[in-house]
């Protein structure tokens, strides 16, 4: 398997992004994801072209957004991984700018409150970022959250 993904990152088909962890017991870091530069090369592999929407619908847009982050003017050239503790909370992207870390956290609904999750608290009181990003499919908000600024917003703004 690791052969047939090594070859699939060589060929730009797919992306790897490596576990953020500060504490080795507490936080994954040894499993990479992957996500595939052209979402339709993933359908074409499953046959899945004009289905109704699944379980994996979640994963096409956090999949999308993805894209949308590696090319993004804000977000050019720096690294990107994500967060996962043993426990199992999660922080889909930990993007690097400079010395600071910029928490993503992708939810493919529109949000119509600005609530975080448990995982989202746990993050900001271990690492302190000065920002996160909540991208959603409608939610325009800003607001702050222990010393943290949280923007939701829309994806369709980082187009």
């Amino acid at each position: 398997m690791k052969t047939y993904l090594w070859y699939l990152e060589k060929t730009f088909i797919i992306n790897r992004i490596n576990p953020f962890f500060s504490n080795i017991r507490k936080e994954l870091t040894k499993m990479p994801l992957f996500y595939f530069t052209d979402i339709g090369l993933r359908n074409y592999n499953r046959n899945q072209f004009v289905t109704p929407p699944d379980k994996t619908d979640g994963f096409l847009f956090q999949n999308f957004i993805y894209q949308l982050l590696k090319e993004s003017k804000m977000f050019n050239n720096s690294k990107i991984n994500y967060w996962r503790t043993k426990d199992g909370a999660e922080v889909d992207f930990i993007a690097h700018l400079g010395n600071d870390i910029i928490p993503i956290e992708v939810k493919n609904s529109s949000l119509d409150s600005t609530e975080l999750s448990q995982s989202i608290h746990n993050f900001i009181a271990l690492y302190k970022p000065k920002k996160l990003y909540l991208i959603n499919k409608s939610l325009d908000s800003v607001f702050v959250s222990n010393n943290c600024e949280i923007a939701a917003i829309p994806f369709f703004k980082l187009l």
